[in-house]
């Protein structure tokens, strides 16, 4: 059995969160995290939307980057936290009070049933099958009894698309686990969540004429 990969925070550096279309690296540009970045704003009010989050709650935020939702959410009231393996995103965070750095492969450094919500975006594809179980069973722990939720994850049908348009820009060398929606919603469960919903996102990057597409699912802890 081959042995399991684990990427190097220095995998994440200055260069992968602000050069555009980085061969293997990301496409995400300079102003990608920029704190008024409308996208960043957008995903925090889609949170509250989605979930039944109200002011004075406390969510994490697995994957946090810089820190742009969780800035957001802050600014709503929410008691929002956030995690990141990339030392540069953390030192660069709009947030520094509640960001921490840290590998979630080695754990959530909080306690149990810590947080009443939980949301990660476009994180989880970039951990190796071996070790996303794991995972899981972490947010699960750190959620409180009857907490929900939010995993947005790249899913295998953007995969097939970039090979198909052979743009070697698209591809990400860190998407280790790009798998189908209902890959995501097994695991999940095998922690313990129930699965709420389910769906499939569609989305274009225009300059680089790329479907992307995403898997996402709202999840429960039971009381």
């Amino acid at each position: 059995m081959p042995k399991p990969t684990r990427i190097s925070k220095n995998f994440y550096s200055k260069e992968y969160f602000t050069r555009a279309a980085s061969p293997g690296k990301g496409k995400y540009g300079k102003r990608a995290f920029d704190l008024n970045n409308p996208f960043h704003i957008k995903m925090s009010a889609m949170i509250l939307d989605v979930l039944p989050i109200k002011k004075g709650d406390s969510i994490l935020d697995v994957g946090c980057a810089l820190g742009n939702v969780v800035y957001w959410l802050a600014y709503d009231g929410i008691n929002a936290y956030g995690i990141d393996i990339a030392e540069y995103a953390i030192s660069h965070s709009h947030i520094k009070e509640k960001v921490k750095q840290g590998d979630v492969i080695d754990g959530l450094p909080y306690k149990k049933n810590r947080f009443d919500f939980i949301y990660s975006r476009e994180t989880l594809e970039h951990i190796d099958r071996y070790y996303v179980p794991g995972i899981l069973d972490e947010m699960y722990r750190v959620l409180k009894p009857g907490g929900c939720g939010l995993i947005s994850t790249r899913n295998n049908f953007a995969d097939k698309e970039v090979i198909k348009q052979g743009n070697p820009h698209s591809a990400d060398c860190s998407h280790l686990c790009v798998e189908p929606p209902y890959w995501w919603a097994i695991v999940a469960e095998r922690s313990g969540f129930k699965v709420d919903y389910r769906r499939t996102l569609y989305g274009m990057c225009l300059p680089l004429c790329e479907l992307n597409t995403w898997t996402m699912l709202v999840i429960r802890k039971p009381k």
